[in-house]
C-alpha cells in the first residue's frame, strides 16, 4: 500500500486471500464480514475513496471507541477510556 492508500475492495480481497492462504477457518473469515461492511459504510459516509492507516484508526475510534494513544503522557492517558489500545 502506498502513501495514498488502497481501494477498500482491493484491501478486503488481499486480506481474505491471506487469511485463506494461512488456513484460517471459513467461520473466522465470515465473521470479519460485518467489520468490513462497517468500514466500507464508514468510508462512504465520510467520502473516503482510499483506505489509509488514518482512515482505519478514525474508523476504530468512531465505531468501536478504540483509541491509540501511545504518544500521550501518563497524565493524559489517565483520562482516556479503558478500551484504548497502546
Amino acid at each position: 500500500m502506498d502513501h495514498q492508500g488502497m481501494d477498500i475492495n482491493d484491501l478486503i480481497g488481499k486480506v481474505d486471500a491471506e487469511l485463506r492462504r494461512t488456513e484460517y477457518s471459513n467461520l473466522c473469515i465470515e465473521r470479519q464480514a460485518s467489520v468490513w461492511n462497517n468500514l466500507t459504510d464508514y468510508m462512504v459516509r465520510n467520502d473516503k475513496t482510499f483506505y489509509t492507516g488514518k482512515v482505519g484508526m478514525d474508523f476504530l475510534e468512531e465505531k468501536y471507541e478504540i483509541t491509540v494513544y501511545e504518544k500521550l503522557d501518563s497524565q493524559k492517558k489517565s483520562v482516556v477510556p479503558g478500551q484504548s489500545i497502546y
